[in-house]
């Protein structure tokens, strides 16, 4: 096992360092810096929307119950940006058709097209000009549909390069969702994300990045994230320390589990800006659960300032890892506990089979 992990590094090494700078985003000639931080706030929003082929399991949480939650959910943020994780054609087809003032970017994992989940990126076409966007996969291949190491899944990445209408300002938002079963997958593609906003971005113009990381931030596959970006549950000025995965209300209503750590599994990491606030939307917009992820929204100023010291909307002090002790001691890349029944769904995915789960692979004694 050592050695095949020692060979999987290897891998992952020489796959990075043989990245073409064919996406590379020249952004000197469209951004301009500036001495004075901006006065205006942009909100960005991170949402795992519950894939819609889940209706069977889902029953009265089932999407079509939902997707007007949704789209009240937005009318009342108002984000610049929005990152969906686990969005279905229907899905995204019902956000296009309703969601007024928004496009979005994106493909489909399964064909690069419209088959399969999409990490859609949706952005207020009144604020915001989109200059170059793009999606790689998570995998060894990323510029082709594949699958990588041992996920269960197809996995994407999909970013924007968008400028503020009238203004100097603009930045890179890139949005994805890990394997819920692939420890080596979830590894890499962290890895493999950071060396691919080093090579879209070499600039370092300001970075967003949204995702369902499936994992806790206080997890060693994270240190590479760590030293590019910053955590904005971590680092806002008034920030929120509650879960984000509910499964429909089975996690809250569960003594053993209510606001374990280990339920914070969405993330959003940035660097370039300033950090103002970090929210976990867990309010009312008309149904019981808007999905089995809370959406979490992060606002923030271009251009850079000092930091202050965290505080909670609730006043109390922020958790220093934002988990709990006991997902401290799990092993790295493993899959939380919360996740497998629920995520079994995503084996129908929206394609209806590309997500057949692999067979693991057999330990030698």
């Amino acid at each position: 096992m050592k050695q095949l992990r020692i060979f999987s590094t290897v891998i992952v090494a020489l796959l990075i360092a043989s990245l073409a700078s064919a996406q590379t985003v020249d952004t000197q000639s469209v951004l301009k810096p500036t001495k004075t931080l901006a006065l205006k706030e942009y909100k960005v929003i991170s949402y795992n929307v519950r894939l819609s082929m889940a209706a069977d399991t889902d029953g009265d949480n089932r999407w079509e119950n939902r997707r007007e939650a949704s789209l009240k959910m937005v009318a009342e943020q108002k984000p610049i940006v929005m990152g969906l994780q686990e969005a279905c054609p229907d899905q995204i087809d019902y956000f296009d058709q309703n969601l007024t003032g928004y496009k979005h970017i994106g493909v489909g994992r399964d064909d690069g097209d419209r088959a399969g989940e999409m990490m859609a990126i949706y952005y207020d076409t009144s604020r915001l000009t989109l200059l170059k966007s793009g999606t790689f996969w998570l995998s060894e291949t990323p510029d082709k549909v594949s699958r990588g190491w041992d996920a269960a899944c197809n996995r994407t990445c999909t970013w924007g390069f968008f400028k503020v209408k009238n203004s100097n300002n603009g930045f890179f938002y890139f949005n994805t969702h890990l394997d819920h079963l692939g420890r080596e997958a979830r590894k890499n593609s962290i890895e493999l994300i950071v060396a691919k906003i080093k090579e879209i971005n070499p600039t370092g113009a300001p970075v967003i990045l949204s995702a369902d990381f499936n994992s806790t931030t206080d997890n060693a596959i994270f240190d590479p994230l760590k030293a590019a970006l910053h955590d904005a549950r971590s680092e806002c000025k008034v920030t929120d320390n509650s879960i984000t995965y509910n499964g429909f209300g089975k996690i809250e209503g569960n003594p053993a589990t209510n606001n374990d750590d280990e339920q914070v599994i969405d993330h959003i990491f940035y660097s370039g800006v300033t950090p103002l606030t970090f929210k976990v939307l867990n309010g009312d917009y008309g149904v019981p659960y808007i999905s089995d992820h809370y959406p979490i929204a992060f606002t923030f100023r271009p251009g850079l300032a000092k930091s202050g010291r965290a505080r909670l909307l609730n006043g109390s002090s922020p958790r220093k890892k934002n988990v709990a002790p006991g997902i401290a001691t799990q092993k790295l890349g493993s899959t939380p506990a919360k996740n497998c029944p629920a995520k079994e769904d995503e084996e129908k995915c929206c394609s209806g089979n590309s997500c057949k789960m692999k067979e693991p692979t057999p330990t030698k004694k």
